[in-house]
């Protein structure tokens, strides 16, 4: 299966295309990352991995990294949108609007905009797999000083809800799931 996942340097995103690499899917990853970070370099000893450098909340890099995939014939099975921001935006009794916007962008913005210029391959072939990995503060806020992160997850559930009930009876095969995780441990990569 060729997968695409988002935020592949690090966490959950990380250790996602490890294992799928292992399994013999061919992944291609990407995150903001240059391709010689030590995480991204430890992918590579996969010959079906492939790597790109995009900042999802840069319209020109999203552009030239479709243009990338399209021109190499990698058109994904399944779609991971795993990138995300988690970073206190509610500082010293102060609401900070800046990093708010900034993590908006890149859980949400970000994610719907690379799954809006991907979704005409995946009606194209009429399946596929769309993943929006998204959390438990997304349903209940528990996260004191992450505001955007709450609000950003929320919403991603029900952009996917939303398509999944518009597409649902035109492309029954195109699949919008949403994993709700809980808190996960930290660990450093091997």
């Amino acid at each position: 299966m060729k997968v695409l996942i988002t935020g592949v340097s690090q966490g959950l995103g990380w250790f996602l295309a490890m294992e799928l690499l292992k399994q013999g899917h061919e992944v291609w990853g990407i995150s903001r990352k240059g391709p010689e970070h030590q995480t991204i370099s430890d992918l590579h000893q996969y010959p079906n991995f492939t790597y790109s450098s995009c900042d999802l909340t840069q319209e020109n890099q999203v552009v030239k990294f479709i243009d990338e995939i399209t021109q190499r014939n990698f058109y994904a099975e399944a779609l991971i949108l795993n990138a995300a921001l988690m970073e206190n935006d509610y500082i010293n009794d102060q609401w900070d609007f800046l990093k708010f916007k900034e993590i908006i962008e890149v859980n949400l913005i970000g994610a719907a905009n690379l799954t809006a210029k991907l979704l005409p391959s995946f009606q194209q072939r009429k399946k596929g797999i769309i993943v929006g990995i998204s959390s438990i503060a997304s349903i209940r806020a528990l996260l004191t000083n992450k505001i955007a992160y709450a609000a950003s997850k929320a919403a991603l559930n029900m952009t996917f809800e939303s398509l999944r009930l518009q597409m649902g009876y035109s492309y029954p095969d195109i699949r919008f799931i949403t994993v709700i995780l809980g808190p996960l441990e930290q660990k450093d990569q091997p």
